[in-house]
């Protein structure tokens, strides 16, 4: 870069503080303080989706690109952008395996809690791409029956495109299926999808309607795939509620609170090793777009991941043992009690959240051995 440019961060992005500053000008600020007076002699800026990154906030100011630290891009106008020569980047997939721990630790959690011997078969997951396939590869290993739902994806495949891959198997357009059939088909529903025109309240009444009565359903991915109302209606249908994000966060919809089973303030992905990725994923947008050599390799150390002690009780169940491995890594009920106490400060609770740890290796050959068991 010729000049030092004047670079706008969001102060709870971790980790970040001090590595740009030989390159930059940089004024840190929480993500809802960044407005159009702040940006408004701003080159770039770095965020998180506190931040909603639109005509209001951006016009007259010289910003040309947006680096978000997030895997999504649902609170930038990219149509603005697009007309305003501004290039947007994020962080696609840096927290994946947290998301899928949370999701497979709530399912356990809740299972435990409720007293289910078992739990349902079958798990649909609407989404699959970073976090739905990393999913899709543990629950089948759990011994879940999968059923993926990605029109997107399976389009793709019919037309002939590249065949995604994980693991040890390949994908073809006979692995997806249409929502119609994973709603019907499955006592798990977990929703992995980004927000757009197409997934904006897309579960509705018709949606709960169809899903097997008793079924379990989790949103970790937008809480606007949401119609709050129609989940509020269709509560009798459904077994437990898992909710993670919401909509109008972090004004939340205290009815949607009171009919969940597990209600937590939009920390699924937030562990560790997925809070430095989104970092570096950032930083290394960010020095690629600027040019910047010094930056191509940086790195954060991360300290080894603690083994969890377990010692299978023979006088609980798998369901119970497998909850409690998890739970000791993740204590999802401390979240849960924190939010449903204080809604008013979910901001607060999500902010001073101490990042969790990802499941090892270790860790996921014991759950294997205890499911399928």
């Amino acid at each position: 870069m010729s000049r030092k440019f004047n670079i706008v961060v969001d102060a709870d992005i971790p980790f970040i503080e001090g590595v740009l500053e030989p390159y930059c000008s940089v004024k840190y600020l929480k993500g809802e303080h960044i407005d159009n007076t702040i940006v408004n002699n701003a080159d770039a800026l770095i965020i998180r989706t506190r931040t909603k990154c639109d005509s209001n906030l951006l016009q007259n100011s010289r910003v040309k690109a947006i680096f978000s630290a997030t895997i999504g891009c649902d609170h930038i106008d990219t149509d603005y952008c697009n007309r305003a020569g501004i290039s947007i980047y994020n962080a696609a997939g840096c927290n994946s395996e947290g998301v899928v721990q949370y999701v497979i630790t709530s399912l356990l959690a809740v299972a435990q809690r409720e007293g289910l011997e078992a739990l349902p078969k079958s798990i649909g997951i609407v989404g699959a791409g970073n976090v739905g396939e990393r999913l899709a590869a543990l629950s089948r290993d759990l011994g879940f029956n999968v059923f993926r739902c990605d029109p997107p994806k399976k389009e793709n495949l019919i037309r002939g495109g590249i065949n995604p891959s994980f693991g040890d198997y390949r994908l073809t357009e006979k692995d997806y299926y249409d929502l119609d059939t994973v709603v019907k088909s499955c006592g798990i529903i977990s929703m992995h999808v980004p927000l757009n025109k197409t997934t904006d309240s897309m579960c509705s009444g018709d949606f709960f309607s169809k899903m097997v009565k008793g079924a379990i359903f989790i949103n970790s991915s937008r809480g606007e795939v949401v119609d709050d109302n129609a989940l509020i209606k269709s509560r009798e249908l459904l077994g437990p509620v898992i909710v993670d994000v919401w909509r109008d966060e972090p004004n939340i919809n205290r009815d949607v609170l009171k009919i969940s089973n597990i209600a937590t303030p939009h920390i699924a992905g937030y562990s560790l090793e997925g809070k430095i990725n989104a970092t570096l994923f950032t930083i290394d947008n960010f020095a690629r777009h600027y040019s910047i050599e010094d930056l191509y390799e940086f790195s954060i150390p991360l300290p080894p991941s603690p083994e969890v002690p377990f010692v299978n009780n023979s006088m609980i169940g798998s369901i119970d043992n497998a909850a409690e491995l998890l739970l000791s890594s993740f204590p999802i009920w401390q979240e849960e009690t924190l939010l449903r106490a204080s809604p008013h400060l979910f901001e607060q609770i999500r902010v001073n959240y101490r990042y969790r740890r990802e499941l090892t290796a270790s860790t996921k050959e014991i759950l294997i051995h205890l499911l399928n068991n």
